[in-house]
């Protein structure tokens, strides 16, 4: 398991404390607070290295915040149509680092990349998310009973 406090130190450490917020534990804040940092965000990382089908990526789109994560089957299937979800090989934190950097450093990437995630959230409302999702738990589920019969 990975230790949340390494991350703070090296923010502290870089004096960037004031420009990141972390949430390693989403039960531990509102869900209007953290919708309203996504909202001020330039961009989310979620580097899950298991998950089948975030909402939260979906949450931090719908408010035009980019997001680079890990490549999941699971994200890839549900968001691997939407340019503004950037996804690296798992496990890859240089290559995350890259990409957020990339994101930050890069205004007009940025901006197109907000369009992108707000376009995509127009295209794929709520009902279609929830399909995908319910899609994407059954695909894990098929893929976890092949893989334990052999």
């Amino acid at each position: 398991m990975f230790n949340v406090n390494v991350i703070k130190e090296q923010i502290k450490r870089e004096g960037i404390e004031n420009n990141v917020t972390v949430i390693a534990r989403k039960e531990a804040v509102p869900n209007s607070i953290i919708l309203r940092l996504m909202s001020q965000a330039k961009v989310f990382v979620y580097p899950s290295r298991k998950d089948v089908c975030p909402l939260v990526i979906g949450e931090a789109l719908s408010r035009g915040t980019p997001v680079v994560t890990y490549d999941l089957p699971g994200i890839r299937f549900a968001y691997g149509s939407c340019e503004a979800v950037t996804r690296v090989p798992i496990g890859d934190t240089n290559a995350m680092v890259a990409k957020v950097l990339e994101i930050l450093e890069n205004p007009q990437l940025a901006e197109r990349l907000r369009q992108a995630a707000v376009e995509w959230c127009k295209a794929n409302p709520w009902s279609k998310a929830a399909r995908r999702e319910a899609e994407a738990y059954l695909r894990a589920l098929c893929t976890q009973n092949l893989k334990s019969e052999r």
